[in-house]
Parts: structure tokens; C-alpha cells; sequence
């Protein structure tokens, strides 16, 4: 039985040792003995229960605890003390911006919050110059990141906005001259039908024309139903040696009536061609863009 009793306080007894050396390390035992949060002015100490926060919390977050819970003593030394401590933690070992906006903030609202000098945190000269300089520097140094965030930002845009408009550019060159192509294509297939199909309207028609000749007086041909009188085969010729001299390429395509519609199709296409380039010639002459100087 005694020995479960021993084996249970162990830990106990370390915490205690532990606290023990903690405080004689930092000359403040006899402070810690001698005091408690209600201790008249001019007191030094913050009793064990603030030592145990230390261990478990942390002293820096432990002493902003103290501030949030409205347990500070302008009074008191030890306070002092200790917001001395977080505040060289926060600005000069950890460098914890985070932390010193949240100290800043819970002193300015334990101050709005009372009105007595006692509860009223007052940082002194020394502390509240490290703060200071500690905030304007991460304020400088964020500045100062920003901008250089916003200049690589900027490059990096600028190169992906030219990098696209060359694109753009050279984009629309190339569908022009795809367009170009598909003219000529479409020409050159167009005329080697017409040179095919009229080829062998020629050899009919040369056809017809012998007939006619080795006829001379057969001009009405004779059907089952009527009689046809189409001494020239519906071409409108009057005599013969007429078909030598109208029967060429450009006069089939208007007998059959698609001068019109090529002509249009040719002319159109070399007005948008000329509208295109002069659009290129536009877009060519938009500038990159550039950082000004």
C-alpha cells in the first residue's frame, strides 16, 4: 500500500523539482513564496499556479493567457517581467508575427476594458520600442514581398499575354494563307472539270456537226409523238462554222449559265483576302505589351 502511494506522487514530486530549479534559475523563488495576484502594489511574484501554466502552456503563451483572462498587475513586477519575456520571444527568437498582433490586440482590448490603473497595461519604453520595431519591420518586409510578388506576377503575365499574341499573329497569317490555298485548290479543281467536261462536250458537238454536214436537208427530226426542228442541237448557232467560234470554254460556261456565280465566287474571295490582310496588317502593328520604366 505504501509503495502504490509512493509510486502515484512521483510524478508530482518531479513537477515540483522541476519548478524548484526552474525559479532558482531565474532568481524568483523567493518572489514566487512570498506572493499572490493579490498582493498589494509594488508586489513581485505570480504564485505556483501561473509556474505550473508556464511548464504547461508555455511561458509566452502562458503570459498571453494572463492578458486574456484580465489577470495582469501594472503593479506587480513580475508582470512586467514577464511581458518583457514574451514580447523578446515573440520579436527577437521566434520572430512570431502572428503573436505579437495577438499580444498588441489583447493589451488594447484589456485596456478598453478597464478603467482602473491597476488592471491598466502601460508597456514601458524599452518593451514597447522592440514591439514597434518588430511590427514596422514585418510591415516593410511584407511591403517589400508584395512587390516583388506583384513584379514576378506581372512579368509572368506579360510574357504569357506576348507569347499569346504573337500566337494570335502568326495565326492568323497562317489561316490566311489557308484560305489562300484553299482558293487555289478549289481553281484548279474547278478548271480541270470545266477542261474535262467541255473536252467531251467538243467531241459531241463535233459529232453533232458531222451529222449535219453529211445532212445537209435533214433539219426536222422526227420523233413518235412530234416533230423537232433543231437544226443545231438547242446551242442557238445559225450555221456551222459558228459552233468553231462559240464553242470554247468560257462560252459552255455561260451557256450553262455559271459565269455569273464563278465570277462572284473568284471576286468575293479576293475582297476578303484584301479585307484579312489589311486586318493582319492591324493586329500586326498592336505592340507588346511592356513594364513601363
Amino acid at each position: 500500500m505504501k509503495k502504490n502511494i509512493l509510486i502515484i506522487h512521483v510524478p508530482i514530486v518531479l513537477l515540483l523539482i522541476k519548478s524548484f530549479l526552474l525559479l532558482s534559475s531565474e532568481g524568483k523563488l523567493g518572489d514566487l513564496m512570498n506572493s499572490s495576484l493579490s498582493t498589494p502594489p509594488g508586489k513581485r511574484g505570480l504564485g505556483m499556479t501561473y509556474l505550473y501554466g508556464d511548464i504547461w502552456y508555455g511561458k509566452t503563451e502562458n503570459t498571453l493567457l494572463m492578458i486574456q483572462k484580465n489577470e495582469f498587475d501594472s503593479n506587480n513586477q513580475s508582470c512586467h517581467n514577464k511581458l518583457q519575456e514574451a514580447i523578446t520571444d515573440i520579436c527577437f527568437d521566434k520572430k512570431d508575427l502572428t503573436k505579437a498582433i495577438k499580444l498588441v490586440s489583447l493589451i488594447h482590448s484589456n485596456n478598453t476594458k478597464n478603467v482602473t490603473l491597476t488592471k491598466t497595461i502601460r508597456i514601458r519604453d524599452a518593451n514597447f520600442d522592440n514591439l514597434h520595431r518588430f511590427l514596422v519591420s514585418e510591415n516593410e518586409n511584407k511591403k517589400a514581398a508584395l512587390k516583388e510578388t506583384i513584379k514576378n506576377t506581372n512579368t509572368e503575365y506579360i510574357t504569357n499575354y506576348n507569347n499569346k499574341l504573337n500566337e494570335i499573329k502568326q495565326s492568323i497569317y497562317d489561316q490566311i494563307e489557308q484560305l489562300k490555298k484553299i482558293h487555289k485548290d478549289y481553281v484548279a479543281t474547278r478548271n480541270n472539270h470545266i477542261i474535262k467536261s467541255t473536252e467531251a462536250m467538243k467531241q459531241i458537238k463535233n459529232a453533232l456537226l458531222q451529222i449535219h454536214e453529211n445532212n445537209p436537208k435533214q433539219l426536222t427530226f422526227k420523233t413518235k409523238n412530234r416533230e423537232i426542228e433543231d437544226p443545231y442541237c438547242s446551242d442557238g448557232e445559225t450555221s456551222v462554222t459558228e459552233i468553231e467560234k462559240t464553242y470554247s470554254n468560257d462560252c459552255i460556261i455561260t451557256k450553262i449559265q455559271a459565269t455569273y456565280t464563278l465570277t462572284y465566287i473568284d471576286q468575293s474571295t479576293d475582297t476578303k483576302i484584301k479585307q484579312l490582310n489589311q486586318n493582319q496588317l492591324s493586329i500586326n502593328n498592336i505592340q507588346l505589351l511592356k513594364l513601363p520604366i
